[in-house]
């Protein structure tokens, strides 16, 4: 009484939910953390707060603990059934806090195949299939020539980029789909190599646009550090980026070849005021460049 709210007890008639309550101030996160860990759960809540427990749980969520065991109340989760959304709610907000109710919905009782899930994000079976086939399918484009191998990973990315906003995204259960992004944008900028006339043409068409293949390609390789799938994604990025790489580089020693003073041309000490940073970068990762630069112009520098 002396931490709670006594304001919400005036001038009414108090029973026995009302008292419930008062131990279990938060019955979402509490039917979280029994689905998290029924038996630790259970093992701390003997007794009266117990009791309580499944009270609350009873009247506000339709749940009786003692009688339905979490692995069935992880199905009616999946299932999307009326009384629920509030600890699917609180569950998909913080994912990491409760690695156990992930577990559980993996194999939850009661959901068969013949019965209908409401919304497929929830299942994360469903996700698991998903990465399989997505993988299958990047195992194929990898062996498709460069406009083959383009077309296909932005259609896979058509077909994967709402499980980005599935809670598996935030439990490392959907790393194809988030590998698939940056793949993307290297498929889109990688059907054109870096052109122009001239030298100047070329280095202001690269400095413009580019560098975000070289950006996209760099950033996908950080998506898997060894094994299987970091070889699998080595042979994808080969197959979108060397073909453009190569066009791009023949592109530009022919132009070298035709005027070889537009080079010396760029070699100029760059004009700078007292108090100017100078930022020197590397041609090869001029990626980082574009990106400070992004990043500067969206925050209104």
């Amino acid at each position: 009484l002396a931490e709670c709210d006594t304001r919400v007890m005036r001038g009414r008639r108090l029973d026995a939910g009302d008292f419930d309550k008062l131990s279990i101030q938060d019955p979402v996160r509490d039917f979280l953390l029994w689905l998290n860990n029924p038996e630790v759960f259970e093992a701390s809540a003997k007794g009266a707060r117990w009791e309580s427990f499944r009270a609350v749980s009873k009247s506000e969520l339709g749940v009786d603990p003692d009688k339905t065991p979490a692995a069935e109340v992880a199905g009616r989760l999946i299932r999307a059934e009326f009384g629920l959304d509030r600890v699917w709610s609180r569950f998909a907000e913080s994912p990491q806090l409760y690695p156990g109710v992930a577990k559980l919905l993996r194999e939850p009782a009661g959901v068969g195949q013949g019965l209908l899930v409401l919304d497929p994000s929830r299942d994360p079976r469903i996700n698991e299939r998903d990465e399989a086939d997505l993988r299958l399918d990047l195992q194929t484009a990898a062996a498709l020539q460069h406009a083959g191998a383009c077309a296909k990973v932005l259609e896979l990315e058509g077909k994967h980029a709402t499980r980005r906003d599935w809670v598996w995204a935030r439990t490392e259960m959907s790393p194809w789909a988030l590998a698939l992004r940056p793949l993307a944008r290297l498929a889109q900028a990688a059907q054109k190599p870096v052109g122009g006339e001239t030298l100047p043409a070329a280095a202001a068409e690269y400095a413009t646009s580019g560098w975000e293949c070289d950006a996209a390609a760099m950033e996908a390789f950080g998506s898997f550090r060894n094994g299987a799938d970091a070889a699998l994604l080595v042979r994808i990025v080969r197959a979108l980026y060397e073909p453009w790489l190569d066009a791009s580089a023949r592109h530009f020693q022919a132009l070298v070849a035709k005027e070889p003073k537009e080079t010396v041309k760029g070699v100029v000490q760059p004009p700078a005021e007292k108090d100017t940073c100078l930022l020197f970068v590397d041609g090869l990762r001029f990626d980082l460049a574009g990106k400070l630069a992004s990043r500067l112009e969206s925050r209104g520098f």
